[in-house]
């Protein structure tokens, strides 16, 4: 009888535990708000408040444009960007430069992503972000080419990496999707890429290279620190254990 009695007590415990697990264990992959820049290039790439753009676990909308001078970089500071969900928040945009004055597109523009991904800045553009509001963070960083395929480094902060993009046939969005760059495809024509964990309240992203490879869109996407997702999940896990008790 007390085997019985401490079996129905485990069996009562599982769907508590797994509730528990539920909200606990994705913590570290949890995104949290995201500030995305879009560069409106001679493509006339302006997203919409509404439109929805990004890579796949990445899509956003509330993007913030920011127009070039002509082939040129835009006027800065923009400050105070809006985050996806319209609230202001304290990023600025303090510096952008290029080595030589240019802008290409790839003529695609018939849905957001493709605005998104059309227009790109060049050569060897450099943007600094300045006041970012999360003690950690993710960058996205989308960027094209219209000859190639071309090789550059990508810096992010601290981090760099290698990467090659194609010309449209070969990485153009609306010909191809989003295709990731990683350290392990740097000589594969790629659309964008991904740094993880970075901390610092200002950035500067750079490309350096040769030809026409441009930056189009960057996003800085917070991820939650790791004990707030904690407390979420042990008061989900409190509330339930309470509505068992009833």
């Amino acid at each position: 009888m007390k085997i019985s009695a401490h079996l129905r007590r485990f069996r009562a415990s599982i769907p508590a535990v797994a509730a528990l697990s539920l909200f606990i264990l994705p913590a570290a992959t949890t995104r949290g708000a995201s500030i995305g820049w879009n560069y409106d290039g001679v493509g006339d790439d302006t997203l919409a408040s509404t439109d929805v753009a990004g890579a796949s676990g990445f899509a956003q909308d509330n993007w913030n444009n920011h127009a070039g001078a002509g082939q040129g970089p835009g006027a800065v500071p923009l400050n105070d960007l809006v985050d996806d969900t319209g609230a202001t928040t304290t990023l600025d945009v303090t510096g952008w430069s290029l080595v030589t004055n240019n802008s290409w597109q790839h003529n695609q523009s018939a849905n957001p992503n493709e605005k998104l991904m059309n227009s790109f800045n060049d050569t060897q553009p450099s943007l600094t972000f300045a006041q970012i509001p999360y003690a950690l963070y993710d960058v996205v960083v989308y960027y094209g080419n219209n000859e190639g395929p071309s090789t550059s480094t990508l810096n992010v902060g601290a981090q760099s990496r290698t990467i090659t993009t194609g010309n449209t046939a070969q990485s153009s969005y609306g010909l191809n999707g989003f295709l990731q760059g990683t350290d392990l495809n740097t000589a594969t024509p790629t659309n964008y890429s991904v740094f993880n964990g970075l901390s610092t309240s200002t950035l500067t992203v750079s490309l350096v290279g040769v030809n026409n490879n441009g930056l189009s869109a960057i996003q800085i996407v917070e991820i939650p620190e790791p004990g707030s997702m904690a407390l979420l999940g042990a008061g989900l896990f409190a509330i339930g254990l309470r509505r068992r008790k009833r």
